[in-house]
């Protein structure tokens, strides 16, 4: 994949499945490689997270496992940025493990904003945007629904069929699922 960059992603495995056309699979699989991490062509039991960007049915199956988070490649793109490995947040999640959900409860509300740690203008509006995503998506999307765990509590009403048609026409993305 060329050479090293960095060793961030020091033993570090991933699985990506796909990410978005700005930063696509195998940009993102050239980054991981820069930055000294291994990659997955399926997940296995040292994979330390799967990254994608939309969910697709490979995505569906790897949640259903429940066995890794499943990341959003905007994750990754802010650790590049930041040049150092970056603790997960609750919006780049597609998908929490019951583990780290827990973490994220005892860390942040319902909406993803810290308990504890100040927060910019531009945060306080991405805040407002998820509540008003998660609203409006809870109540258009729930035509066929599924229980899913996010934040430690049980959501039900949550649309994976018509996800995109939902996340296009209203939502753009629905941050912590």
């Amino acid at each position: 994949f060329g050479k090293s960059v960095s060793k961030m992603f020091s033993g570090l495995e991933f699985y990506v499945v796909n990410g978005p056309s700005e930063f696509s699979k195998a940009d993102i699989e050239r980054e991981i490689a820069a930055h000294v991490g291994s990659l997955a062509q399926s997940p296995t039991d040292q994979t330390f997270c799967v990254l994608a960007d939309r969910l697709v049915a490979r995505v569906r199956s790897v949640i259903s496992m429940s066995c890794y988070d499943v990341v959003l490649a905007s994750w990754l793109r802010a650790c590049l940025d930041a040049k150092k490995l970056l603790p997960f947040l609750p919006g780049h999640m597609l998908h929490s493990l019951q583990a780290t959900a827990e973490k994220f409860a005892q860390e942040f509300d319902e909406f993803g904003d810290n308990f504890t740690e100040h927060i910019t203008d531009e945060q306080v509006q991405a805040t407002f945007q998820t509540i008003a995503e998660k609203v409006i998506c809870g109540v258009l999307c729930n035509v066929k629904s599924e229980c899913v765990w996010w934040m430690g509590r049980l959501v039900v009403g949550v649309c994976w069929m018509d996800w995109q048609a939902c996340s296009r026409s209203v939502c753009g993305r629905w941050a912590g699922l």
